[in-house]
């Protein structure tokens, strides 16, 4: 059962609160689920061209990321509905049970298309066990601990994806790439057990019988395939007006989906009006998103830029994309101490520096040199963790007590969403900008600077939903009640 948190809360949580709270153990497990899915996605990074060496698939390699994104971005709009229906373990089990499938799968495989197929199901596993490791944070911790917590799960992601890339190395460098999927399949087993010894007594009980909304689920999927298959076609260095047919079909598809999912009942998949910014429920939604839209052009084009511009080699250019992990780090453990008088401070300071690093990275992309870069990819990374937990606790507090897992879950789908979105949509800005007609210096510093150009009015958004969202006064949840009214 969830922890009271009627209590005041209005003073910030300890680091040792945290050991003493009696929940250490049950907070290892979800790091393990954290552990699971960032390691794996940076993982198979490097396990892939060792694959493709073997058995072929260079032409749709681009799959791997397309596919994974859609599994993780359907199970995580799908989680808080699970989580109601079946209990917190139950889901973690099962999403656990998709991801080591996927790892089989993969492990087997003997072309690149099998190989899809496991990625779409370990993308489905490792996006249940991220958006259920918030709805387990938030059903097992109080309220005012979150922040701490938190920015524990950040230093756990932020190391996932610096110890991921050296794991698949050590099996590539053995020629063992199956080996790999393999070794986080028996992972994914020792986390269904741990689940089951660990986690079982924190589940609710539900009776009622909620369905799961297959319409809508198609009505995603589609969209975030129209979005990704636009990317995909974008990042071929040519133009085509595909590109636009499905990129504009792919959000209209997506406004559908939340316009029928508004108006569902209790099968809906996010919070109420998860999309209103006139209440702190839709800002916060929308923020995250905004946010992630600002912050993946440079994860997306940052490494071919940097080689075209400046000559840095592939494993200079991924230190430099872990900088903004290592800030979001910094962000998370360094700011989870502010207070509730501060944190709207901190949100509201956070989108800026998203914005702040959106416009300097404009400018100095194209001929400032590397060192130059360096400090606004810090600031975004900074800026992002800073604010992160104090949205989800926001958002979380906001809506009534039947959303609360929905809102958890609905967090980390949303970032999931953004990065797609704005993905696909780097793909169009740097081909009109130039990469269109092939790669060359005076193509690589035009698109470097509209690929972050076109972006600020995304970064000027999220400023005014933080906005919304820090100077939202009255708790006022998405039922249009506040609390004392709900009393």
């Amino acid at each position: 059962m969830p922890v009271d948190t009627s209590q005041d809360d209005s003073a910030p949580a300890g680091w040792m609160e945290i050991w003493r709270s009696g929940h250490v153990a049950r907070f290892m497990v979800l790091c393990f689920g954290v552990w699971l899915h960032a390691a794996d996605f940076a993982l198979v990074a490097t396990l892939l061209p060792d694959a493709v060496l073997e058995i072929g698939g260079a032409h749709i390699l681009n799959w791997n990321i397309a596919l994974y994104q859609l599994g993780s971005i359907v199970a995580g709009v799908s989680t808080g509905l699970m989580a109601i229906r079946f209990g917190l373990s139950r889901s973690l089990m099962g999403g656990a049970a998709v991801y080591v499938a996927g790892c089989a799968i993969s492990g087997i495989a003997l072309n690149m298309e099998t190989i899809l197929v496991g990625r779409i199901f370990q993308g489905l596993g490792g996006g249940f066990l991220v958006a259920l490791v918030l709805v387990g944070v938030n059903d097992i911790f109080p309220s005012r601990m979150a922040p701490r917590v938190l920015a524990v799960v950040s230093v756990v992601w932020g190391s996932s994806a610096f110890i991921g890339p050296l794991i698949g190395g050590v099996f590539a460098e053995y020629g063992m790439w199956r080996a790999g999927f393999w070794a986080f399949g028996a992972q994914g087993i020792v986390f269904i057990l741990a689940v089951g010894v660990f986690l079982r007594d924190v589940d609710r009980v539900h009776t009622e019988a909620i369905k799961l909304p297959i319409r809508r689920l198609i009505l995603l999927c589609l969209a975030v395939l129209s979005i990704s298959w636009a990317g995909a076609i974008s990042e071929a260095g040519r133009t085509d007006p595909m590109v636009y047919v499905l990129m504009v079909a792919g959000l209209a598809l997506l406004v559908l989906f939340f316009l029928q999912d508004g108006r569902a009942g209790e099968s809906r998949l996010l919070p109420r009006r998860a999309c209103d910014i006139r209440i702190r429920t839709g800002a916060g939604v929308l923020l995250v998103l905004f946010l992630a839209v600002s912050t993946i052009p440079f994860t997306v084009y940052g490494p071919l830029l940097l080689k075209v511009l400046y000559g840095t080699g592939p494993l200079e250019a991924g230190y430099i994309l872990a900088i903004g992990s290592i800030a979001w780090t910094v962000g998370a453990v360094g700011f989870s101490g502010a207070s509730r008088h501060n944190e709207g401070k901190v949100i509201l300071g956070g989108a800026f520096l998203v914005a702040i690093s959106t416009v300097g990275l404009a400018f100095v992309v194209p001929s400032g040199g590397v060192l130059t870069i360096l400090p606004f990819l810090f600031l975004e990374g900074l800026g992002f963790g800073m604010a992160f937990a104090f949205i989800v606790r926001r958002v979380v507090e906001d809506v009534a007590q039947d959303d609360r897992e929905r809102a958890s879950a609905a967090m980390a789908t949303i970032q999931e969403m953004g990065y797609a979105l704005g993905a696909a949509a780097c793909g169009i800005v740097a081909n009109v900008a130039g990469f269109a007609e092939g790669i060359s210096l005076e193509a690589a510093q035009a698109s470097g600077f509209w690929l972050f150009a076109a972006y600020v009015p995304m970064g000027l958004l999220a400023v005014f939903a933080a906005w919304r969202l820090a100077g939202n006064a009255g708790n006022r949840n998405s039922t249009g009640e506040t609390a004392d009214e709900q009393a």
